[in-house]
C-alpha cells in the first residue's frame, strides 16, 4: 500500500500498479474506488482503515497504466 498526492495535494491509493482515489469517509473506514471508475466504468474498490486495507482491492476492467502511475509519482 502506497501513496500519492494529487495535483490538487490529494492523496490516491496505489495498489497493484493502479491509483485509487478516496469515495467516502465513515468513521475510521475509508472507501477507494478506482481512478478509472468514471472513464471506463471500473467498479474495483478498496476498504482502508487504522490497520491497513479491509477489503479489495477488486477486479479492473482495464489494464495498468504504469505511465501515468509516473508520472503521478513525479509531480
Amino acid at each position: 500500500m502506497e501513496f500519492v498526492l494529487s495535483e490538487k495535494v490529494n492523496r490516491k491509493l496505489v495498489i497493484n500498479g493502479f491509483i485509487f482515489v478516496k469515495d467516502e469517509q465513515v468513521d475510521s473506514k475509508i472507501y477507494w474506488k478506482c481512478e478509472y471508475f468514471h472513464k471506463y466504468k471500473c467498479r474495483a474498490q478498496v476498504i482502508t482503515d487504522r490497520d491497513g486495507i479491509q477489503k479489495g482491492p477488486g477486479e479492473h476492467n482495464h489494464i495498468e497504466d504504469a505511465a501515468r502511475l509516473e508520472v503521478t509519482k513525479l509531480c
